[in-house]
């Protein structure tokens, strides 16, 4: 059995290695939730998602073959850097896809599924034991969430202020049809004017983009 621990020898006076990894991991998280809410709105939620993935999948998978600590410490930032992305973007997603009443048990399901995901990892080293081949089966089972981007659809809301009206209606209508509405003419006329609505109503150069510092400006997130 060879851990990353055995393998670099981080120990006795190695051992401050460790807790610069530990510092790399949530420096990665703190840039991924700084910038995933910036890439989505830019490019789209669910081209942030695959993007991510994509990175998430090679860099675990070559962090096993890490030749020394720091080439795997800067996989992991990369890794760790790329999670908050698709947790932003799955999360504003959702928000945007389902309506009202289904909204909440939408968010409750997406947040099962973590710890979901936790527990096969533990199983997955505990078959495994050895970092190397868990790092290969960890970015094999992230892999296994790829072919769903073929199901999951863009977001209306994102594509309508964006100019891409005719998309987000299409979308609307394809998730008629997996619901197995079928739409009257009116119904597809109402759908296009809000759309339209929506898509004339949106001024970007009129909107306030905020940053890091109002969020730390915040009184109440200041309060806690």
């Amino acid at each position: 059995i060879e851990s990353f621990t055995t393998k670099f020898n981080l120990v006795c006076e190695m051992e401050y290695e460790q807790i610069i990894l530990g510092v790399m991991v949530m420096i990665g998280l703190t840039v991924g939730s700084e910038i995933g809410c910036r890439l989505g709105d830019k490019f789209g939620r669910k081209r942030v998602m695959l993007f991510s993935t994509f990175v998430i999948v090679p860099t675990v998978m070559f962090a096993g073959y890490s030749p020394n600590f720091w080439t795997y410490a800067i996989l992991k930032f990369i890794c760790t850097a790329a999670l908050p992305c698709i947790w932003v973007s799955s999360h504003t997603l959702i928000i945007e896809i389902f309506g009202k009443d289904y909204r909440k048990n939408a968010v409750v399901i997406k947040e099962v599924l973590w710890p979901f995901g936790g527990l096969g990892l533990v199983i997955v080293f505990y078959l495994t034991r050895h970092w190397t081949y868990f790092h290969l089966w960890t970015g094999a089972l992230c892999a296994i969430a790829i072919p769903a981007f073929v199901i999951i659809p863009a977001s209306p809301r994102w594509l309508s202020v964006n100019c891409k009206g005719e998309i987000a209606e299409s979308v609307f209508l394809k998730i008629a049809r997996w619901n197995r509405r079928n739409l009257s003419h009116d119904d597809k006329l109402k759908i296009n004017s809000i759309l339209r609505r929506l898509e004339n109503n949106v001024d970007t150069n009129q909107e306030k983009k905020l940053g890091f510092r109002d969020m730390m400006n915040s009184k109440n997130v200041n309060k806690t």
